[in-house]
Protein backbone atom coordinates (compact mmCIF):
# COMPACT_ATOMS: atom_id res chain seq x y z
CA UNK A 1 0.00 0.00 0.00
CA UNK A 2 1.25 3.83 -0.66
CA UNK A 3 0.45 6.88 0.92
CA UNK A 4 -0.10 9.78 -1.07
CA UNK A 5 -0.28 12.98 -0.13
CA UNK A 6 -0.69 16.80 -1.87
CA UNK A 7 -1.86 20.20 -0.89
CA UNK A 8 -5.68 19.28 -0.88
CA UNK A 9 -5.65 15.73 0.59
CA UNK A 10 -4.21 12.45 1.13
CA UNK A 11 -5.08 8.88 0.63
CA UNK A 12 -3.73 5.62 0.85
CA UNK A 13 -3.64 3.33 -2.18
CA UNK A 14 -3.57 -0.56 -3.06
CA UNK A 15 -0.92 -1.25 -5.61
CA UNK A 16 -1.75 -3.13 -9.22
CA UNK A 17 0.22 -5.87 -7.96
CA UNK A 18 -1.73 -6.47 -5.17
CA UNK A 19 -3.88 -9.47 -4.60
CA UNK A 20 -6.47 -10.46 -2.28
CA UNK A 21 -6.95 -14.70 -1.33
CA UNK A 22 -10.53 -15.76 -1.73
CA UNK A 23 -9.13 -19.82 -0.50
CA UNK A 24 -6.82 -20.66 1.87
CA UNK A 25 -4.41 -21.91 -0.58
CA UNK A 26 -4.12 -19.02 -3.03
CA UNK A 27 -6.02 -20.68 -5.72
CA UNK A 28 -9.05 -18.31 -5.85
CA UNK A 29 -8.18 -14.63 -5.78
CA UNK A 30 -8.65 -11.58 -6.76
CA UNK A 31 -6.20 -9.76 -9.26
CA UNK A 32 -5.40 -6.31 -10.81
CA UNK A 33 -6.27 -4.94 -7.65
CA UNK A 34 -7.51 -1.05 -7.24
CA UNK A 35 -8.79 0.62 -4.32
CA UNK A 36 -7.87 2.41 -1.16
CA UNK A 37 -9.29 5.28 1.15
CA UNK A 38 -8.75 8.83 1.09
CA UNK A 39 -9.10 11.92 3.26
CA UNK A 40 -12.46 14.25 2.74
CA UNK A 41 -13.37 17.29 4.52
CA UNK A 42 -11.23 16.12 7.64
CA UNK A 43 -12.81 13.00 7.35
CA UNK A 44 -11.60 9.20 5.90
CA UNK A 45 -13.63 8.35 3.75
CA UNK A 46 -15.19 4.36 3.15
CA UNK A 47 -12.36 1.47 2.40
CA UNK A 48 -13.10 0.26 -0.95
CA UNK A 49 -11.54 -1.76 -3.40
CA UNK A 50 -11.67 -4.44 -6.08
CA UNK A 51 -10.13 -7.10 -8.67
CA UNK A 52 -10.87 -9.54 -11.12
CA UNK A 53 -11.93 -12.82 -9.43
CA UNK A 54 -9.86 -15.72 -10.48
CA UNK A 55 -9.52 -19.08 -9.89
CA UNK A 56 -12.99 -19.52 -8.49
CA UNK A 57 -15.15 -22.70 -9.42
CA UNK A 58 -17.96 -20.90 -12.43
CA UNK A 59 -17.31 -17.38 -10.62
CA UNK A 60 -15.65 -14.71 -13.47
CA UNK A 61 -15.99 -10.83 -13.51
CA UNK A 62 -15.08 -7.77 -11.37
CA UNK A 63 -15.72 -7.88 -7.57
CA UNK A 64 -15.78 -4.28 -5.60
CA UNK A 65 -15.82 -4.47 -2.12
CA UNK A 66 -16.43 -1.52 0.51
CA UNK A 67 -16.29 -1.62 4.13
CA UNK A 68 -19.18 -1.02 6.11
CA UNK A 69 -20.08 -1.96 10.07
CA UNK A 70 -17.43 -3.88 12.37
CA UNK A 71 -14.53 -5.00 12.22
CA UNK A 72 -14.17 -8.63 13.75
CA UNK A 73 -11.24 -11.02 13.68
CA UNK A 74 -10.69 -14.63 15.40
CA UNK A 75 -7.91 -17.35 14.83
CA UNK A 76 -10.14 -18.76 11.84
CA UNK A 77 -12.03 -15.56 10.64
CA UNK A 78 -12.02 -12.10 9.78
CA UNK A 79 -14.37 -9.77 8.23
CA UNK A 80 -17.02 -6.98 9.36
CA UNK A 81 -20.32 -7.00 10.42
CA UNK A 82 -23.39 -5.08 10.93
CA UNK A 83 -23.46 -3.61 7.19
CA UNK A 84 -26.03 -1.59 7.52
CA UNK A 85 -28.74 -1.55 4.32
CA UNK A 86 -32.23 -0.77 3.07
CA UNK A 87 -33.22 -5.15 3.71
CA UNK A 88 -31.58 -5.80 7.10
CA UNK A 89 -27.62 -5.91 8.06
CA UNK A 90 -24.91 -8.23 6.07
CA UNK A 91 -21.90 -9.63 7.56
CA UNK A 92 -19.07 -11.10 5.09
CA UNK A 93 -16.21 -12.57 7.03
CA UNK A 94 -13.34 -14.83 5.47
CA UNK A 95 -13.18 -18.34 6.99
CA UNK A 96 -9.79 -19.12 7.46
CA UNK A 97 -10.43 -22.37 8.14
CA UNK A 98 -12.60 -23.40 5.15
CA UNK A 99 -10.63 -20.88 2.55
CA UNK A 100 -13.72 -19.09 1.64
CA UNK A 101 -15.23 -16.28 1.78
CA UNK A 102 -19.05 -15.94 3.21
CA UNK A 103 -21.46 -13.39 3.70
CA UNK A 104 -24.74 -13.70 4.93
CA UNK A 105 -27.72 -11.38 5.01
CA UNK A 106 -31.14 -11.40 7.80
CA UNK A 107 -34.32 -9.55 6.91
CA UNK A 108 -37.95 -8.92 8.50
CA UNK A 109 -40.19 -6.38 6.32
CA UNK A 110 -43.53 -4.88 5.96
CA UNK A 111 -44.40 -4.79 2.91
CA UNK A 112 -47.37 -2.73 3.45
CA UNK A 113 -51.17 -4.07 2.72
CA UNK A 114 -51.15 -6.84 4.98
CA UNK A 115 -48.03 -8.70 3.89
CA UNK A 116 -44.77 -9.36 5.88
CA UNK A 117 -41.73 -11.22 4.97
CA UNK A 118 -38.47 -12.46 6.41
CA UNK A 119 -35.49 -14.32 4.94
CA UNK A 120 -31.78 -14.94 5.15
CA UNK A 121 -29.64 -14.83 2.15
CA UNK A 122 -26.22 -16.87 2.36
CA UNK A 123 -22.93 -16.38 -0.07
CA UNK A 124 -20.02 -18.19 0.15
CA UNK A 125 -16.83 -17.99 -2.53
CA UNK A 126 -13.76 -20.15 -2.34
CA UNK A 127 -11.79 -23.26 -2.02
CA UNK A 128 -14.90 -25.72 -3.31
CA UNK A 129 -16.46 -23.52 -5.25
CA UNK A 130 -19.38 -20.87 -4.87
CA UNK A 131 -23.06 -20.79 -4.23
CA UNK A 132 -25.79 -18.04 -3.43
CA UNK A 133 -29.14 -19.44 -1.09
CA UNK A 134 -32.04 -17.72 -0.17
CA UNK A 135 -34.50 -18.77 2.35
CA UNK A 136 -37.79 -17.31 3.79
CA UNK A 137 -41.24 -16.97 4.34
CA UNK A 138 -44.48 -14.33 3.52
CA UNK A 139 -48.10 -14.07 5.20
CA UNK A 140 -50.71 -11.72 3.60
CA UNK A 141 -53.80 -11.24 5.63
CA UNK A 142 -55.89 -10.24 2.40
CA UNK A 143 -56.49 -12.95 1.60
CA UNK A 144 -55.29 -15.19 3.91
CA UNK A 145 -52.12 -16.62 2.57
CA UNK A 146 -48.97 -17.95 3.62
CA UNK A 147 -45.97 -19.70 1.89
CA UNK A 148 -42.48 -20.22 2.11
CA UNK A 149 -38.92 -20.91 -0.47
CA UNK A 150 -35.98 -21.56 -0.61
CA UNK A 151 -33.26 -21.69 -3.47
CA UNK A 152 -29.64 -22.24 -4.37
CA UNK A 153 -27.44 -21.35 -7.45
CA UNK A 154 -23.68 -22.34 -7.76
CA UNK A 155 -21.16 -24.91 -7.92
CA UNK A 156 -20.61 -26.44 -4.67
CA UNK A 157 -20.34 -29.76 -2.85
CA UNK A 158 -23.46 -30.37 -0.82
CA UNK A 159 -23.35 -29.97 2.72
CA UNK A 160 -25.68 -30.87 6.25
CA UNK A 161 -25.69 -27.08 6.84
CA UNK A 162 -27.40 -26.39 2.99
CA UNK A 163 -29.56 -29.35 3.05
CA UNK A 164 -31.17 -28.13 6.87
CA UNK A 165 -32.13 -25.21 5.44
CA UNK A 166 -33.93 -26.67 2.73
CA UNK A 167 -35.49 -28.82 5.63
CA UNK A 168 -37.27 -25.70 7.13
CA UNK A 169 -38.77 -24.74 3.68
CA UNK A 170 -39.57 -28.26 2.15
CA UNK A 171 -43.26 -29.33 2.47
CA UNK A 172 -41.89 -32.51 1.50
CA UNK A 173 -39.96 -32.97 3.99
CA UNK A 174 -42.09 -31.62 6.67
CA UNK A 175 -44.74 -33.81 4.91
CA UNK A 176 -42.29 -37.31 4.74
CA UNK A 177 -39.46 -36.62 6.65
CA UNK A 178 -37.26 -36.63 3.62
CA UNK A 179 -36.40 -34.39 0.12
CA UNK A 180 -37.81 -34.60 -2.51
CA UNK A 181 -36.09 -36.71 -5.16
CA UNK A 182 -35.16 -34.37 -7.41
CA UNK A 183 -33.01 -32.72 -4.49
CA UNK A 184 -29.57 -32.64 -6.23
CA UNK A 185 -26.62 -34.76 -4.16
CA UNK A 186 -24.14 -31.76 -5.76
CA UNK A 187 -24.68 -27.98 -6.14
CA UNK A 188 -23.45 -27.70 -9.90
CA UNK A 189 -26.47 -25.76 -11.08
CA UNK A 190 -29.48 -24.60 -8.95
CA UNK A 191 -32.67 -25.77 -7.52
CA UNK A 192 -35.56 -23.60 -6.35
CA UNK A 193 -38.47 -25.27 -3.91
CA UNK A 194 -41.58 -22.63 -3.36
CA UNK A 195 -45.21 -23.54 -1.11
CA UNK A 196 -48.31 -21.27 -1.11
CA UNK A 197 -51.78 -22.50 0.97
CA UNK A 198 -54.84 -20.69 1.69
CA UNK A 199 -57.85 -21.21 3.67
CA UNK A 200 -61.09 -22.66 1.65
CA UNK A 201 -63.32 -20.17 1.06
CA UNK A 202 -66.62 -22.18 1.47
CA UNK A 203 -65.71 -23.93 5.23
CA UNK A 204 -65.54 -20.86 8.38
CA UNK A 205 -62.30 -21.22 10.10
CA UNK A 206 -62.20 -20.13 13.97
CA UNK A 207 -59.90 -20.36 16.64
CA UNK A 208 -61.66 -19.16 20.12
CA UNK A 209 -60.75 -19.71 24.13
CA UNK A 210 -63.50 -18.27 26.30
CA UNK A 211 -61.70 -19.94 29.31
CA UNK A 212 -64.39 -22.76 30.39
CA UNK A 213 -64.94 -23.78 26.35
CA UNK A 214 -62.35 -23.86 23.52
CA UNK A 215 -62.28 -24.81 19.82
CA UNK A 216 -60.72 -24.43 16.32
CA UNK A 217 -61.92 -25.28 12.70
CA UNK A 218 -59.52 -24.84 10.10
CA UNK A 219 -59.71 -26.25 6.31
CA UNK A 220 -56.36 -25.09 3.71
CA UNK A 221 -55.28 -26.23 0.40
CA UNK A 222 -51.58 -25.46 -0.97
CA UNK A 223 -49.16 -26.43 -3.22
CA UNK A 224 -45.63 -26.93 -3.59
CA UNK A 225 -43.32 -26.72 -6.53
CA UNK A 226 -40.11 -27.47 -7.25
CA UNK A 227 -37.18 -27.31 -10.28
CA UNK A 228 -34.14 -28.17 -10.52
CA UNK A 229 -31.48 -27.68 -12.96
CA UNK A 230 -27.49 -29.32 -12.42
CA UNK A 231 -24.31 -30.54 -14.49
CA UNK A 232 -22.72 -32.67 -12.04
CA UNK A 233 -24.05 -35.77 -14.51
CA UNK A 234 -24.36 -34.43 -17.66
CA UNK A 235 -27.46 -31.74 -18.31
CA UNK A 236 -29.74 -33.18 -15.61
CA UNK A 237 -33.60 -31.28 -15.63
CA UNK A 238 -35.69 -31.96 -12.94
CA UNK A 239 -39.66 -30.71 -11.48
CA UNK A 240 -41.96 -31.75 -9.02
CA UNK A 241 -45.32 -31.00 -7.75
CA UNK A 242 -47.66 -31.31 -4.55
CA UNK A 243 -51.09 -30.79 -4.09
CA UNK A 244 -52.58 -31.28 -0.59
CA UNK A 245 -55.63 -29.99 1.77
CA UNK A 246 -55.51 -30.20 5.09
CA UNK A 247 -58.34 -29.86 7.98
CA UNK A 248 -57.92 -29.45 11.92
CA UNK A 249 -60.42 -29.49 14.31
CA UNK A 250 -60.68 -29.66 18.20
CA UNK A 251 -62.62 -28.35 21.13
CA UNK A 252 -62.51 -28.63 24.70
CA UNK A 253 -63.91 -27.79 27.82
CA UNK A 254 -63.43 -27.54 31.40
CA UNK A 255 -65.61 -27.66 34.51
CA UNK A 256 -63.12 -26.00 37.04
CA UNK A 257 -62.15 -29.34 39.07
CA UNK A 258 -61.58 -31.00 35.68
CA UNK A 259 -61.10 -30.73 32.12
CA UNK A 260 -60.75 -32.48 29.28
CA UNK A 261 -60.53 -31.89 25.29
CA UNK A 262 -60.14 -33.40 21.87
CA UNK A 263 -58.41 -32.34 18.42
CA UNK A 264 -57.94 -34.49 15.16
CA UNK A 265 -56.66 -33.63 11.43
CA UNK A 266 -56.79 -34.99 8.38
CA UNK A 267 -53.78 -34.26 4.99
CA UNK A 268 -53.97 -35.26 1.87
CA UNK A 269 -51.49 -34.73 -0.51
CA UNK A 270 -50.77 -36.08 -4.10
CA UNK A 271 -47.33 -35.70 -5.03
CA UNK A 272 -45.39 -36.55 -8.55
CA UNK A 273 -41.48 -35.51 -9.17
CA UNK A 274 -39.39 -36.52 -12.51
CA UNK A 275 -35.98 -36.23 -13.85
CA UNK A 276 -34.02 -36.61 -16.69
CA UNK A 277 -30.47 -36.14 -17.82
CA UNK A 278 -28.51 -36.16 -20.78
CA UNK A 279 -26.23 -39.36 -19.52
CA UNK A 280 -29.56 -41.23 -19.72
CA UNK A 281 -30.50 -41.21 -16.34
CA UNK A 282 -34.16 -40.78 -15.86
CA UNK A 283 -37.22 -41.71 -13.16
CA UNK A 284 -40.63 -40.72 -12.19
CA UNK A 285 -41.46 -40.82 -8.23
CA UNK A 286 -45.13 -40.45 -7.64
CA UNK A 287 -46.96 -40.67 -4.58
CA UNK A 288 -50.80 -40.88 -2.91
CA UNK A 289 -50.97 -40.16 1.11
CA UNK A 290 -53.97 -39.59 3.84
CA UNK A 291 -52.49 -38.67 6.80
CA UNK A 292 -54.83 -39.56 10.19
CA UNK A 293 -53.63 -37.77 13.53
CA UNK A 294 -55.83 -37.73 16.78
CA UNK A 295 -54.77 -36.36 20.30
CA UNK A 296 -57.23 -35.74 23.98
CA UNK A 297 -56.17 -34.62 26.87
CA UNK A 298 -57.40 -34.39 30.37
CA UNK A 299 -57.36 -32.93 34.07
CA UNK A 300 -58.02 -32.48 37.11
CA UNK A 301 -57.54 -29.27 39.72
CA UNK A 302 -57.82 -25.70 38.78
CA UNK A 303 -57.91 -26.17 35.17
CA UNK A 304 -58.99 -23.89 32.35
CA UNK A 305 -60.48 -25.46 28.97
CA UNK A 306 -56.72 -26.27 27.52
CA UNK A 307 -56.29 -28.01 30.75
CA UNK A 308 -53.52 -25.57 31.54
CA UNK A 309 -53.04 -23.86 35.16
CA UNK A 310 -50.64 -23.69 38.09
CA UNK A 311 -52.56 -26.34 40.30
CA UNK A 312 -53.74 -28.01 37.20
CA UNK A 313 -52.49 -32.05 36.99
CA UNK A 314 -52.78 -32.72 33.10
CA UNK A 315 -52.01 -35.78 30.84
CA UNK A 316 -52.59 -36.63 26.79
CA UNK A 317 -52.77 -38.92 23.98
CA UNK A 318 -51.97 -38.91 20.84
CA UNK A 319 -51.89 -41.42 17.69
CA UNK A 320 -51.34 -40.87 13.98
CA UNK A 321 -52.12 -43.51 10.98
CA UNK A 322 -50.46 -43.17 7.28
CA UNK A 323 -52.25 -44.49 4.33
CA UNK A 324 -51.06 -44.37 0.51
CA UNK A 325 -48.66 -45.37 -1.71
CA UNK A 326 -45.44 -44.79 -3.75
CA UNK A 327 -44.33 -45.72 -7.13
CA UNK A 328 -40.96 -45.42 -8.51
CA UNK A 329 -40.08 -45.88 -12.22
CA UNK A 330 -36.78 -44.97 -13.76
CA UNK A 331 -33.25 -46.36 -15.32
CA UNK A 332 -32.41 -47.05 -11.66
CA UNK A 333 -35.12 -49.44 -10.35
CA UNK A 334 -38.75 -50.17 -10.73
CA UNK A 335 -40.45 -50.24 -7.12
CA UNK A 336 -43.54 -49.44 -5.41
CA UNK A 337 -44.23 -49.29 -1.36
CA UNK A 338 -48.02 -48.98 -0.09
CA UNK A 339 -48.47 -47.32 3.58
CA UNK A 340 -51.11 -49.54 5.44
CA UNK A 341 -51.47 -49.33 9.29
Amino acid sequence: MSLGKNKDTCGISLPKSATFNLASNGNSKLINMAGGLRVNSGNWSLLKFGGDIMGANGATGRLNLEVHGDIVADNQKVGVKNIDTPYGNIGIIYNFDKGQLEGHLHTEKDMGSGTFMKADINMVMGNEGWYFLGAGEFEKTNPVTKGMAATIIGMYPMTEEIRNIFKQYSWVYQLRGELPPIFPNQIKGFYIEGKAEIPVPIIPQFDIDLGVVSGKLSATIGADMRVSMNFSDGLTLGIGQSVFANVTAGVGGSIGIACGGLEASVTADVSVDGQVSTSGNWFVDGSAMLILKGSAYWGWGVCDSDCDGTFCDSSSDSITKTLGIRVHMGSDAKKYELYIP
